[in-house]
């Protein structure tokens, strides 16, 4: 066995796996806020299995990764090859007793899973893409490798709504809340004491789009922590799953250690901040949905008891509060350490299907579903899991997933199902209800255009404001009274966020802006506005004094902070510049060169002089005559000699962020460095090389300055 790693340019998993979306076995796993992405393809061994002997998948799954010459790397991210795949819901009914009876099984198998020796693997903290193979030698492997079909070109996305017409329930609601309503009575006669039931919604893709477009849309729109896109033969699902299910880790003393944080109370998202802490407040107090909650609490320490060791099983966190994009849930943490000799497979044994999906006890609450529901669940509240041959696991239970099929022309039909638990005193109008709140996302993601526009935070004061709209009379757009940042982001990775907020808070101070939201939640929001983005975007903070009048103080309102995200269409490496001198002059001495002003019409108006004269960009001197800058960047000149210049702040250059990185790396490799003025006459020496730096730009070469050829060097960058 030999290990292959090699390093990749960094790309959005998301846009990167869009080559795969066709072959058999690839898998993405991907989430909001997550430091690892992975994509996989190409699994040396698959089980594909209907209906499955549950004992001899779990056997077969253990003896293959015991096969293996498999050692983890000091560096090894938590999945770095093994078993990865999906467990339908039917797949727990082959584990447990008498569960014989209900719908028969569709197109879904009990079991698609792949033992992956070649993976993709993203941190999205250190903003790096690696390719891993441990060429484990099986005969099955393929030929072609990953990183083959990775360069191929994936297609473009679609635009238009992804379902033909809205997706359709198959209940009728008086049906649905009917069977609510007999649910109620089976707890009340003590059958259970919660049942999870669910309804069923169908739709059809339109012509020319493709399931993957789904995890796509998703993914722009309200990305979950364990979102996944699994293609298998004529099959294809697209997971926006909140919910963690099992994970299995080292304790430190050679122990196993188990976590499952199982959801359940759901209160839909406000329209306004106040009604949105409302209803969170509501769920929190809710004791309906608490006891819900604390039945499934119950009933995973009793499945997790059965392989774990006497007294380790413990509850850190009880109904804490998380929120999504359309809903809020109440959300609970248990633990527990695995007996000698146990591992991820004993414990999917144990445990699956998981509780908060089936309800308590377990095997009465599955055979309530299997009387009320009309169709086999397939992948809807089974699992997609990972598992690596030393024992680490993580998996995620299979809500708020698409479950699409093909037909034999190509057409592709899909399905999606939406429940909740149904318990004594349950109201059959609100589950009903509920189910709707808990689907809205996906709902949305199949009827609505994709989302090409900018997307927009606000800030009023030290508040974030659901409404994106700002005052018509605020002092940024009607004086330039405010500052801003510029960032790069790509992907869910943003550049520099440390130093650009630095920037920011310097300029506010400058300007005497009253403060407004704190860096913890500009960072929050940061977080929000590029989840689910993929490829480059711009990512702009503008900081304004707020509404008011036409004085130096101007009023009382509060400052306005708005975030906006919007697509970059051509990313880097740009091509090099071509250069103008403008006419229009970068005054040194006012105090807003020293930092990133709202009132830079002058900069705008000298790119468009620029423009005019068939520039890219225009090459702005100060009142002395000197270098300064360029209408939107900052300048690097490398002289014939090797000697790389910039002029200070004090001549007109802006403190930028990329300048900063540009110095820093320039002093890294030991090159010579001088912060001087720069005379204008300095440009029409031989040999010399021009740069603009920006933080979406990076370090752009200059070609020409007013039509007279400079020397081209690569960037740093």
């Amino acid at each position: 066995m030999t290990l292959t790693r090699i390093p990749l340019v960094w790309r959005d998993p998301v846009a990167a796996f869009s080559s795969l979306k066709d072959q058999p076995f690839a898998l993405l796993m991907h989430g909001a806020q997550k430091r690892w992405s992975y994509i996989c393809a190409n699994p040396v061994e698959t089980l594909f299995t209907t209906p499955a002997n549950a004992q001899d998948a779990l056997d077969h799954m253990g003896n293959v990764s015991r096969d293996v010459a498999f050692e983890r790397v000091g560096d090894a991210p938590p999945f770095c090859g093994g078993w990865a795949g999906m467990l339908s819901y039917e797949f727990g009914k082959t584990l447990l007793p008498r569960l014989e009876m209900g719908p028969e099984r569709g197109a879904w198998p009990d079991l698609a899973l792949g033992f992956y020796q070649e993976f993709i693997v993203f941190d999205h903290v250190k903003g790096r893409a690696e390719y891993w193979n441990w060429n484990w030698c099986y005969p099955a492997a393929a030929t072609v490798s990953l990183l083959e079909v990775m360069a191929r070109d994936g297609g473009t996305t679609f635009g238009a709504p992804l379902s033909r017409a809205p997706p359709k329930p198959q209940t009728a609601r008086p049906d649905y809340e009917a069977r609510i309503a007999r649910t109620v009575k089976y707890v009340h006669a003590g059958d259970c004491f919660q049942s999870n039931i669910s309804q069923r919604f169908d739709f059809e893709l339109a012509d020319g789009a493709h399931p993957y477009d789904l995890t796509r849309r998703l993914a722009q729109s309200s990305v979950a922590p364990f979102s996944a896109f699994l293609r298998l033969p004529g099959l294809a699902l697209a997971s926006n799953s909140p919910e963690r299910f099992l994970k299995v880790r080292p304790d430190g003393e050679g122990r196993l250690k188990v976590s499952t944080k199982p959801i359940k109370g759901t209160r839909p998202r406000g329209k306004t901040p106040q009604e949105d802490a409302a209803l969170a407040a509501e769920l929190e107090a809710s004791e309906k949905d608490r006891a819900e909650n604390l039945m499934i609490v119950d009933l995973m320490r009793n499945d997790l008891s059965r392989v774990s060791i006497p007294g380790t099983v413990k509850v850190p966190r009880l109904h804490a509060l998380e929120s999504y994009a359309n809903v809020h849930h109440l959300v609970s943490t248990v633990e527990a350490v695995l007996q000698p000799g146990k591992g991820p497979l004993d414990l999917i044994a144990a445990a699956f299907p998981g509780g908060s999906v089936t309800g308590a006890p377990k095997i009465r609450a599955m055979q309530i579903i299997a009387e009320l529901e009309d169709d086999a669940r397939g992948p809807y509240c089974g699992s997609l899991v990972w598992m690596t041959p030393d024992g680490w696991m993580d998996s995620s239970i299979l809500i708020r997933s698409t479950a699409l099929e093909q037909t034999p022309d190509g057409q592709w039909l899909g399905h999606y199902r939406s429940g909740g638990g149904i318990v004594a005193d349950s109201v059959p109008a609100d589950e009903y209800q509920e189910t709707l709140d808990k689907a809205l996302a996906m709902s949305h993601a199949l009827t609505c255009p994709a989302h090409g526009q900018p997307r927009d935070v606000v800030f009023i004061g030290a508040n974030r404001s659901h409404e994106s709209v700002v005052n018509s009379r605020d002092r940024s757009f009607l004086l330039g009274d405010g500052c801003f940042e510029t960032l790069r982001s790509v992907g869910e990775m943003i550049e520099g966020v440390d130093e650009h907020l630095r920037l920011l808070e310097e300029s506010r101070r400058a300007l005497a802006i009253a403060v407004g939201p704190e860096t913890s939640a500009l960072r929050k929001a940061l977080n929000d506005l590029v989840c689910g983005l993929e490829g480059e975007h711009a990512i702009r903070i503008t900081m304004s004094r707020g509404a008011g009048g036409r004085g130096a103080d101007g009023g009382a309102a509060d400052p306005v902070t708005v975030l906006s995200a919007t697509p970059l269409h051509d990313g880097r490496p740009y091509p090099a510049l071509t250069l103008a001198t403008s006419t229009i002059r970068r005054n040194e001495t006012s105090p807003l060169s020293r930092l990133k002003s709202t009132s830079y019409g002058d900069n705008l108006a000298a790119r468009r002089q620029a423009n005019a004269a068939g520039a890219h960009e225009a090459l702005m001197l100060n009142m002395h005559g000197r270098v300064a800058c360029l209408a939107m960047a900052n300048v690097f000149l490398l002289t014939a000699q090797g000697v790389w210049v910039t002029p200070p702040e004090e001549e007109g250059a802006r403190p930028g962020y990329m300048r900063g990185c540009v110095l820093k790396t320039l002093e890294e490799r030991g090159m010579t460095v001088e912060i001087r003025p720069i005379e204008a006459d300095e440009l029409n020496a031989t040999d010399i090389s021009l740069f603009g730096t920006n933080s979406l730009w990076g370090m752009r070469p200059v070609k020409t300055i007013d039509s007279r050829p400079l020397k081209e060097r690569l960037s740093l960058f």
